[in-house]
């Protein structure tokens, strides 16, 4: 919706008043707004939720950190 195609659109629906640009309800449930197939919908999700895994993973690694550096510097120092 704040791509310069939607914006220019919305410029040519809206009516000014007191100052500022306002779209009624009904002109607002008239825009159609594209969608990607749900195929590719649950492919993104599918990466995603891969990409959370990955972040999960990492967040738990350097979570542990400081745990390992101290048992490395009791171990050998």
């Amino acid at each position: 919706m704040n791509s310069v195609a939607f914006r220019k659109g919305m410029v040519s629906l809206a009516v000014k008043s007191g100052g500022t640009n306002n779209i009624n309800e009904t002109k607002m449930k008239s825009i159609k707004v594209p969608c990607p197939p749900l195929s590719e919908q649950k492919k993104f999700v599918t990466k995603i939720d891969a990409l959370e895994r990955q972040i999960s993973d990492a967040q738990a690694a350097i979570d542990g950190a400081a745990s390992r550096k101290q048992a490395i510097l009791d171990r050998y120092l």
